[in-house]
This record gives structure tokens, sequence and C-alpha cells, in this order.
């Protein structure tokens, strides 16, 4: 009786060798086809800086952008195309944790964002940006270290000084100008709006595309940026460029980031909420019985709450109580 085991095993065996061979030879000719195609396309077309990008399943694509054609994009004024910044977008389901990789290559950004969405399920968003308006917005982004103790010719010079890095003087002031970073940033964020309308189906939901944006803001790590990065004085926000490309971010700057890419829908009307020590936003809506809400106005606007880590669905601000010290609105859709 062994023995006849040992021959049956021995059989099983040659058997599944066999179909193993076969299927091999069966698709040989098809391997080989895609092989040549691949060798005369050049290994440039996938290089090894993509590695990361695709072991989360699926690649990012070719990184075509140039930099030198099309029209003159907000972010930086570098004469990029609008398609350089949409162009290989792609969302999807995984199982892999949390995470936010960036690669940085010569010519752009390519980004590998995973998040939880609104019902739990972990989602992967990869996109690319151009290298060099990001690159611009990042380098003009603050203050001079010596603002504060430097003299002045007169207002009109302070406030061109405070400008040129994305801030503003009110009041002898300077604080950021959260509607001129999210102006600046609606080529860098299109691709994230794309994709989340992709998500959720790209119908006429009010909220859905507000519940998916949440979690995807709410997911970056928590951070607050330093008071001075890039031997610039930042004000404690990023704008959302260097958000995306440091992968943290803190109240404000998750705020100016949900507005940059919401904004994109001109049906959305936001306004700022600044209360001691936070900001977060709210939208103009017909709320829910369970939602809180404020009226600025006449309107009512829906508490919104992109900060993180927890995960607050929209109506929710996290707070017992509060004073609303000063509600700004944001200028709203990108003319």
């Amino acid at each position: 009786m062994g023995l006849f085991r040992f021959i049956g095993r021995l059989f099983r065996l040659a058997l599944i060798l066999v179909i193993v061979l076969v299927a091999l030879m069966a698709v040989a000719g098809n391997l080989s086809s895609e092989f040549k195609e691949f060798v005369d396309k050049g290994r440039e077309a996938i290089s090894d800086d993509y590695s990361d990008l695709f072991k989360d399943g699926g690649a990012l694509g070719n990184d075509k952008s140039g930099g030198n054609s099309g029209n003159t994009g907000s972010s930086g004024g570098n004469n990029i195309s609008k398609e350089s910044y949409t162009r290989n977008a792609s969302i999807q389901l995984t199982r892999v944790k949390n995470h936010q990789r960036v690669n940085r290559r010569p010519s752009n950004y390519l980004f590998d964002y995973v998040y939880r969405d609104a019902i739990n399920r972990g989602t992967q968003m990869k996109w690319q940006n151009p290298k060099p308006p990001v690159d611009n917005i990042n380098r003009s982004f603050g203050l001079p270290r010596d603002f504060f103790e430097r003299s002045f010719r007169s207002n009109a010079e302070i406030r061109q000084v405070a400008e040129r890095g994305y801030f503003r003087v009110k009041n002898n002031v300077a604080s950021p100008d959260y509607n001129r970073l999210i102006e600046v940033s609606r080529d860098i964020t299109q691709p994230i709006y794309n994709m989340i309308m992709k998500k959720v189906g790209n119908d006429r939901s009010f909220q859905k595309p507000i519940d998916e944006l949440l979690k995807f803001c709410q997911d970056i790590p928590y951070k607050i940026p330093a008071d001075v990065f890039n031997n610039k004085q930042t004000g404690g926000i990023f704008p959302p460029s260097l958000a995306l490309t440091n992968g943290y971010a803190d109240c404000d700057t998750k705020a100016v980031l949900f507005a940059s890419v919401l904004l994109h829908n001109p049906r959305y009307k936001i306004v700022f909420i600044t209360i001691p020590g936070h900001l977060f936003l709210a939208i103009k809506g017909i709320p829910k019985p369970y939602q809180k809400y404020i009226t600025y106005r006449g309107e009512k606007y829906i508490l919104c709450e992109p900060t993180g880590p927890a995960r607050l669905a929209f109506g929710q601000d996290g707070f017992n109580k509060y004073t609303i010290k000063n509600i700004e609105p944001i200028r709203g859709y990108y003319n």
C-alpha cells in the first residue's frame, strides 16, 4: 500500500508540472509581444522612481507633464497646462494602511495618499502636480524672518512684502491671506476634486462630496507647522501645496485645503469661522435636524470640521461651548 500511495503522489506531482508547463507555453506568445513593446518604448516609460506608487495597486502613469506648453496656470505662472495637473489621477479602494507618500521627481511630484472614506473603507488617491509651480508657491510663502524688526519706507512697502508671501496687512497686523492661498492653489487641488467626484459618482448630491473630502482631510496627520520654515515666518499655517508635499497639516491649513478643493464646484458657499485657538468652516445649506449651523447674513451655514484626527461628520464641531471671534466669507468659486 505504501508503494501505491507513493506512486499516486508522484503521478499527481507530474500532472501538476505538466499543467503549469502548458500554461506557461500558452502565455509565452503574449509575454514576448508585450516585452518587445516595452523595449521599443524604452525603459524610461516605467522608471524606478515610480516604484513606491506601483506597490499598492496600479500605476499613476508616465511623466509627460513637460512643463512648457499650454496656458499659464494660476499656481505660479510657469506656463503649465491645466492638463498637467489632472493627467493620470486615479482613485480606488485598497486594504493598505493610511499613508501620505510623495515621490519628488525632477519635473513633478507624485502623490500617493490613502485614507478611510465615509464608510471606513480604505481609499487610495494617486495624482501628480508639476514641480515648478508647486515649488514657486512653497518658496514664496511666508514673511521674511526680520519682517517685524525691519525698517520700511512706507505702509505700501509693508503690504508689498507681505503680499509677496501670501500674507495681508490689516489694522497693522500681518496674517495669512486665506483667500489668496485658496486662489493660487486651484490647479494644485483640481485632481483631488476630480477624484472625489469620481468616487461619489458625479451625482447631484450636496453632501456626498463634503463627506468624502472631510475624511480625506481628517486623515492627514495633524501637526502644527513650524513658526519658521524655509527661513520664512509661516504664521503657523501652510498653503495646500506645502501641506500635501509635507504630508501633514493643522486646523487652518486643513480648512484652506478643504476649501480650495470644494470650491471647484460653484454650488458651495463657504465661510471661515474663527474661535479662540482654532479655525474651521461652515457651508451654506439646509441643515438636517442633527446638524449644527450658524446664521450669517440671514443664511444658514452648516458646520464643517476638517481638522481631525476625530472623524467628525458634516454638521458636527467637537466643541460644547465657544465664542465666535470672526466669520469671514471665502470669495467663492474660481472665476
